[in-house]
């Protein structure tokens, strides 16, 4: 087979091999359209993946603590800390908590005697403030939740948009809620 030359429809102009600026253009023009309205879309749906993660957590560690003490016949605590520094007064739980089997009652971790049961890490880009829960809850058998009724609001901003409350009832039980009793939003600083 022979390499035949390319017949132009004008006589003495070479094949055009690319794209015009113009094409070039628009091209870039329609995809910088995209991504503006693509990226406020991807940023509320990585935020709310931030906070339904955060939120199912907290509740799933909750839930954990409530039936290891009510099945194990043992003190629990879930607390705001590290296994490092043990259980802070700090009631900001997105940096992170830990469950622990409370031996002695003296509501904070003291290794190597009693045992680390969870270690949560810090969460980026949430908030959860406590309403009224000092950083503690502790559960002992029978269902009981010695620290009363508490709430912690989970937020992935400050304007209230899509946070959730979490209420911890005197049984332990723990449930979400976009809205509390009154119908208030969960106070998200």
């Amino acid at each position: 087979m022979h390499d035949q030359p390319v017949a132009l429809p004008f006589p003495g102009r070479r094949a055009a091999l690319g794209f015009t600026l113009i094409e070039v253009m628009l091209a870039i023009a329609i995809a910088a359209l995209l991504v503006g309205i693509g990226i406020p879309g991807l940023q509320q749906y990585l935020q709310s993946n931030r906070r339904a993660a955060a939120v199912n957590q907290l509740v799933g560690d909750i839930q954990a603590a409530r039936v290891m003490s009510l099945n194990e016949g043992r003190n629990l605590l879930l607390c705001t800390g590290t296994a490092e520094t043990g259980c802070s007064l700090n009631s900001r739980w997105e940096n992170g908590w830990i469950l622990f089997q409370d031996d002695d009652g003296d509501n904070n971790f003291d290794p190597p005697g009693e045992a680390l049961l969870i270690q949560r890490e810090r969460l980026a880009g949430v908030t959860i403030p406590s309403n009224n829960v000092t950083g503690r809850i502790g559960f002992r058998p029978g269902l009981q939740n010695v620290t009363g009724n508490s709430s912690l609001s989970v937020c992935v901003n400050a304007q209230n948009e899509d946070g959730r409350r979490i209420t911890i009832a005197p049984n332990g039980r723990p449930r979400q809620s976009r809205m509390d009793a009154n119908s208030n939003p969960p106070n998200c600083p």
